[in-house]
């Protein structure tokens, strides 16, 4: 899904009930001009805005998100007196017992057995929930755990807070306060990246999501969380959270209050579903990290931005050691907000193509060019010769440096809108210089089909 889709998505219920934005815009109190930049996706919507939008065009906020399986969230939680759901009372109980609790046997403890029962069993009976969610309430495995927590998982997404994106109750290792989180887990960043990095990943995407998620109410706007735990857990759960709420000890807000959050948390979580679209965890974060991963997708659009990541990336490396490339197997497409497949750019290796180049354009080392401001080189442009979008015909990978080629700015403009005489020789005259090592890396074209590949007539 589009960032802009939720804003298409009322604006199709808005057409499809014959109503103009005035009309609309006066139903839930705001402007007409606010209710255009929804629709044009220029302004964020609140997860209140939201629920009075399902009331003018009589539908769920499944529907405005895009869903349409998940089960209706209602969007008020009435409690009674003396209601023995009460989340406040349940949360006091944890948060004023569980340290004298972790200093006693922790096999069949009471406190231990409230968190994973009672406790749980109110978070799911408040939310209303049913399939796909699950409920789990969590002292730790075998000895007490210094966060305690109590999640949701939209089954859809994930089953446990290892990986995938969750909603979670964490109680502060000081017992002071429990955050109202919404949460990632760290595995895939942790087996992608490394313990250190993958710390700066997953940081990364909750940045992103917060920046995206459309339905971010002011009530869950706290963008850090602070457990004062000394474990990695407790570490992991801050990197990961994306926004929530906090509730201290001291004054721990009404039932009403908690259960209007959490109705809230609800519909976030909602709208990260239909972003996903029905890609995998994977999936989803490899393509909001694209460019923190220095790779982007071919399309004109990007150009610019692959260009500058290029030669920020030559000037961090520096010297490039001249080595044979060996035969390397295509990468897993990315998979777009829209379900498109995409092989990128890696900038990396660009930069590399460049520096073994000795920033000389391959048409003719003696084409002049500007001095570039980053890397003090003359300054010249990566062009993959077999174009990426050909990926999905190859089985081996055309992102290596052998099919990358270092063209002076105005080489580069010829080889994409130049006239077809011009384009047919440079394009044979570069293949021929690098059909061998191509061929070595098992990557095979005729001339013919890559004159095709770039539009050019052949006779």
């Amino acid at each position: 899904m589009s960032e802009n889709n939720v804003g298409l998505t009322i604006k199709q219920f808005r057409e499809d009930n014959n109503l103009n934005q005035i009309e609309v815009a006066k139903s839930v109190g705001i402007t007409e001009s606010a209710l255009s930049k929804i629709e044009n996706g220029k302004q964020k919507i609140d997860a209140s805005l939201l629920v009075a939008l399902t009331r003018v065009f009589q539908c769920t906020t499944d529907q405005l998100l895009g869903l349409q399986r998940a089960p209706v969230l209602s969007t008020k939680i009435e409690f009674k007196s003396g209601n023995n759901i009460s989340l406040r009372n349940k949360f006091l109980y944890i948060l004023s017992n569980y340290l004298a609790a972790t200093q006693q046997e922790f096999k069949g403890h009471r406190v231990g057995e409230f968190v994973r029962g009672e406790a749980a069993q109110a978070v799911g009976q408040a939310g209303q929930l049913n399939d796909p969610f699950k409920v789990v309430g969590s002292v730790g495995q075998g000895r007490w755990a210094e966060v305690p927590w109590i999640a949701i998982f939209n089954q859809q997404i994930t089953s446990g807070a290892q990986q995938g994106f969750y909603i979670v109750y964490l109680f502060s290792a000081d017992l002071k306060r429990v955050y109202l989180s919404f949460n990632q887990g760290y595995t895939y960043f942790g087996e992608k990246y490394g313990r250190k990095m993958g710390r700066g990943k997953i940081a990364q995407i909750s940045k992103t999501l917060r920046s995206d998620l459309h339905t971010i109410p002011e009530n869950l706007k706290i963008s850090s969380i602070r457990l004062e735990g000394d474990g990695h857990l407790a570490r992991g759960y801050e990197l990961g959270h994306i926004c929530g709420a906090v509730y201290e000890t001291s004054s721990m807000p009404s039932d009403e209050t908690l259960a209007k959050d959490l109705s809230d948390m609800l519909i976030v979580y909602q709208e990260l579903f239909s972003m996903m679209q029905g890609r995998t965890v994977k999936q989803f974060n490899d393509y909001l990290l694209l460019k923190d991963d220095l790779k982007y997708i071919e399309a004109e659009e990007h150009d610019a931005d692959f260009q500058e990541a290029v030669e920020k990336s030559a000037t961090n490396l520096g010297y490039v050691e001249d080595e044979e490339e060996k035969l390397e197997e295509r990468r897993e497409p990315l998979i777009d907000n829209g379900g498109g497949k995409h092989w990128p750019r890696d900038a990396q290796r660009a930069a590399k193509a460049l520096i073994m180049a000795n920033f000389k354009c391959a048409v003719d080392a003696n084409h002049a060019t500007f001095t570039s401001k980053k890397t003090n080189k003359p300054y010249v442009e990566a062009h993959h010769l077999l174009p990426i979008y050909l990926q999905q015909d190859f089985d081996k990978n055309l992102d290596r440096v052998t099919n990358i080629v270092s063209l002076c700015p105005n080489c580069h403009r010829l080889l994409h809108h130049g006239d077809d005489n011009e384009r047919h020789s440079l394009i044979l005259k570069l293949f021929s210089e690098r059909r061998d090592a191509l061929e070595r890396l098992g990557i095979e074209i005729t001339p013919t089909q890559l004159l095709k590949a770039y539009n050019v007539e052949v006779d």
